[in-house]
């Protein structure tokens, strides 16, 4: 059977002669390049008869299969006429199928953001912590004034100069004065500081005198000078001075001096606490009793009760050169040290009672012979100096 033939005939049996148009060859396939330009086909209706269909008054036949093989439609190519209307493409999208040739899209901005903060002030922290670090360096230098510092020598401007100078005998150049907020006497005037100070003004049995006069203030040094070479005593001159004054008399406390002595006999030097009552029988201390002609030993004492008890230290050392010397006094207790090396301790002396009523600083020059002082000779020079730099009080 042609695969062209119809399978279904009319009623009534047999094949009704072949029409002229069935005749025909078969038409030739399609191809886009022999359909003619015309008009777009009308709408498409789904009731209409193909255009192949049987001729009028013959039964609707079902359509003959194909003639001839498909073809494949070429790519872009528009459908038959007659079989599916032409559908309009939708718009492409500019972004994902514009041509080549388009003008590439407008990039897609960003989506905003926070302002950019203001740049730091690094120098802000900076700058506070060196303020900080000044003012905790400013507490600790006054907290260090106020609590008595170093109690040792105070450094000069060229201590090798200075240390030259003392092993050549010679007297070493002051060292700076405690800070004015410290209780004490700096000697920056032409005299002492009244009624701060007093002057002793007396006769001793002996002879000699304590003389104002003795008594001087200069170049930032207190200085009492002892003169005469009376081997008894009588006429010679010597000095002495109390800060006894107001505030002076005190019952606990440290008190520091710096200070050097000249050699010579017949004087003898000292720095001691004496009481307010002025009797010895109270109690009193001396930290630094230097009667050896020579200025090579340094003696501490001290005294209490009727009967005359002592306790007493001896140091040796070159003591024509400038020493600190310090007491520290508290309830019970009494210290004395130079430059930092303890002298004595009331810890250490069993029995010792420690005086209890109020005591001020005696500094003074007595003139022998008396009380431990040798009598003054020929060799003893013109003028026997005691020097003190500075003293100061800390509670």
């Amino acid at each position: 059977m042609d695969d062209n033939t119809p399978t279904h005939g009319p009623q009534g049996g047999g094949a009704p002669p072949p029409l002229p148009w069935q005749q025909a060859a078969p038409p030739a396939p399609w191809a886009p390049q022999a359909q003619p330009q015309q008009a777009p086909p009308a709408p498409w209706d789904p009731q209409a008869q193909p255009p192949h269909g049987p001729a009028p008054g013959y039964p609707a036949q079902a359509a003959p299969p194909q003639a001839y093989p498909a073809q494949a439609a070429p790519p872009h190519a528009a459908p038959p006429p007659g079989v599916y209307p032409p559908q309009p493409f939708p718009p492409a999208h500019p972004a994902v199928h514009a041509p080549a040739a388009y003008p590439s899209p407008s990039p897609v901005p960003p989506p905003p953001r926070f302002p950019p903060s203001p740049p730091r002030r690094r120098w802000v922290p900076i700058v506070a912590g060196a303020l900080v670090v000044l003012i905790l360096v400013a507490g600790s230098v006054v907290a260090w004034r106020v609590l008595g510092g170093d109690d040792g020598a105070a450094p000069t401007a060229n201590p090798s100069a200075t240390a030259a100078a003392q092993d050549a005998g010679a007297p070493s150049t002051p060292s700076p004065s405690p800070s004015p907020e410290v209780p004490g006497d700096e000697f920056d005037g032409t005299s002492l500081s009244e009624p701060k100070w007093g002057i002793y003004g007396s006769t001793s049995p002996n002879g000699s005198v304590w003389s104002r006069d003795a008594v001087t203030v200069q170049d930032g040094i207190l200085r009492i000078t002892g003169t005469g070479r009376n081997p008894t005593g009588s006429g010679n001159v010597a000095g002495g001075v109390c800060w006894c004054g107001p505030g002076g008399n005190r019952t606990s406390g440290v008190w520091t001096v710096r200070a050097r002595f000249d050699a010579g006999s017949g004087y003898g030097p000292g720095l001691m606490l004496w009481p307010e009552s002025d009797k010895a029988s109270d109690g009193f201390a001396t930290f630094a009793a230097v009667n050896d002609p020579d200025r090579k030993s340094v003696r501490s004492l001290v005294m209490w009760g009727t009967a005359g008890a002592k306790a007493e230290a001896t140091l040796a050392g070159d003591f024509t050169q400038w020493h600190v010397y310090r007491v520290e006094w508290r309830p019970g207790s009494l210290k004395m040290f130079v430059d930092e090396q303890l002298l004595f301790d009331s810890a250490t002396r069993a029995g010792m009672v420690v005086p209890t009523t109020p005591m001020h600083l005696v500094i003074q020059v007595m003139a022998g012979p008396k009380d431990g002082v040798p009598a003054a000779n020929a060799s003893t020079p013109d003028k026997v100096v005691t020097e003190v730099d500075w003293v100061r009080y800390t509670p």
